[in-house]
């Protein structure tokens, strides 16, 4: 009786950690680099595919202001940012601030994603990468994360984690040109 319950618990081991060995596999674990090995550097060119259909990449940002977030549908904090980004972008995209919203989306299939961003008026580009562009971003250790680049495509910063809009917004303040008011000189 002990050796077929040890039998049992053996091969139980073995086909959990060929179960591991599989899904590391099949999907390739992030390259996670630190802010250090990416902060202050320039970010790399890409090019993809919005949900409007319409084909971006860094180089269109170029002189302006760019957050990059990586979101999850499925994801409370993700979906708690929305509102002060959405703001931000109404606030200050006259000023040259752009969004661009990325997800793996695992949950949702693209028609499903397109009724999620309508339900929660995401007004900004959107678009589906897979671990492989996210890899070349620095990587992904867990979402929301922001990516804030300046107007030469350069990193700034790197939020992971939810951020409140005046975290967002004391950032894009200190990468946007500052606005001339007219009504100063009066």
């Amino acid at each position: 009786m002990k050796k077929k319950l040890m039998l049992l618990l053996l091969s139980l081991i073995l086909v959990s950690l060929a179960a591991i060995a599989l899904i590391i596999y099949l999907n390739p674990k992030a390259q996670f680099k630190t802010d250090a090995e990416i902060v202050g550097k320039k970010l790399h060119n890409f090019r993809i595919t919005t949900l409007s259909g319409k084909s971006i990449s860094l180089d269109d940002y170029k002189g302006k202001a760019l957050i990059i977030n990586i979101w999850d549908t499925k994801c409370p904090p993700c979906i708690a940012e929305f509102p002060g980004l959405i703001e931000l972008y109404s606030e200050y995209k006259l000023q040259g601030l752009e969004i661009l919203g990325l997800t793996k989306s695992l949950y949702e299939d693209e028609e499903g994603l397109k009724k999620f961003i309508k339900k929660y008026g995401l007004t900004y580009d959107i678009a589906i990468v897979d671990t492989r562009f996210l890899n070349r971003l620095g990587g992904v250790r867990g979402i929301p994360v922001s990516y804030i680049v300046d107007t030469k495509g350069i990193l700034y910063k790197r939020h992971i984690g939810y951020r409140q809009k005046s975290v967002f917004e004391e950032d894009i303040k200190n990468i946007l040109p500052p606005v001339y008011d007219e009504t100063r000189d009066e």
